[in-house]
């Protein structure tokens, strides 16, 4: 995951060191459409697409660091759409032991949701948990995307 451009390297130190997400075995690859499924496997959640601006203008592309549009689409065990479960979205870095800025969820229809603002502001790993409650909150669940974003 670091490649060390400097003396005196290694995460945090504040040398020249720099992220190389090929070597990050913790993170799965980018790809439009890359699923994910729940820790009770109920519930499977697709990544279709991530957006993030350059220039005013967005960009389809791999989670990059900056801000990302992400859209998603949550489906039951069945493999139907699932509307109105998607609780919360919390982005976190456990090796700097740190989340980000809240992400606002909507609610698009035929179970899929727009996650904007995903502030991913430091390049390295990153854990975007997508928070899931069932019918009447009665079951909570989530699915975790691991990600490296890259320098």
């Amino acid at each position: 995951m670091i490649a060390q451009g400097g003396a005196g390297g290694g995460a945090g130190s504040g040398g020249a060191d720099f992220i190389d997400c090929s070597a990050e075995t913790r993170a799965t690859p980018y790809a439009a459409g890359m699923k994910e499924t729940s820790f009770s496997g109920a519930w499977v959640v697709k990544l279709l697409n991530n957006t993030f601006l350059v220039n005013g203008k967005a960009l389809s592309q791999a989670p990059a660091k900056g801000t990302d549009t992400w859209t998603i689409e949550v489906d039951d065990g069945a493999g139907n759409p699932a509307d109105g479960i998607v609780t919360g979205v919390s982005p976190y870095m456990p090796d700097h032991r740190h989340g980000t800025t809240p992400v606002m969820v909507t609610a698009v229809g035929a179970g899929t949701y727009t996650l904007a603002p995903l502030y991913l502001y430091m390049s390295g790993y990153w854990e975007i948990t997508v928070n899931l409650s069932g019918a009447g909150g009665a079951t909570t669940d989530s699915a975790m995307f691991p990600i490296c974003i890259p320098d």
